[in-house]
């Protein structure tokens, strides 16, 4: 069993242990004291970004619905495009102007489930012939905020 002076190290090891821990909380405390403001920065700036979000999501339903004709006509071209596809998959012949609008069109498309898979055979088909399919068309671009700690 212990023996006292067992028990008397082992108590010098608990107080030097709670000295240490004494220390590590005060300094804990004093570092949250001194973070108190920049966390209200933070969170000021997050609720920002927040609300950015909301209202650009909102901006771009708006555009959409102003745009009812061209959202139309983009999911009309994206219907062609998958039709022609899946004709191109069961063995009809295109040309290569078409194959071209075809892969462009998926890949204007790629952020919808699922299409992205589609056009990747197609894009490999192109690839191992030597077919140079024109390049994607850009992208709408949206506003975002970076903040780096």
């Amino acid at each position: 069993m212990f023996t006292s002076v067992a028990r008397r190290s082992a108590r010098r090891d608990v107080e030097a242990a709670s000295d240490v821990l004494d220390v590590a909380t005060d300094r804990l405390t004093r570092a949250e004291e001194l973070a108190t403001p920049t966390r209200g920065r933070v969170n000021e700036l997050r609720s920002v970004i927040d609300d950015h979000h909301r209202m650009d999501s909102t901006r771009r339903m708006f555009d959409d619905f102003n745009d009812l004709a061209g959202v139309a006509h983009d999911a009309g071209r994206l219907c062609r495009a998958l039709d022609q596809w899946k004709h191109w998959t069961n063995g009809r012949i295109f040309d290569n102007i078409a194959l071209a609008e075809i892969a462009a069109t998926l890949r204007n498309h790629d952020d919808r489930p699922g299409v992205s898979q589609l056009a990747a055979p197609l894009a490999q088909w192109a690839q191992q012939r030597g077919l140079q399919l024109q390049p994607p068309t850009p992208s709408r671009s949206s506003m975002c905020i970076e903040i780096d700690f």
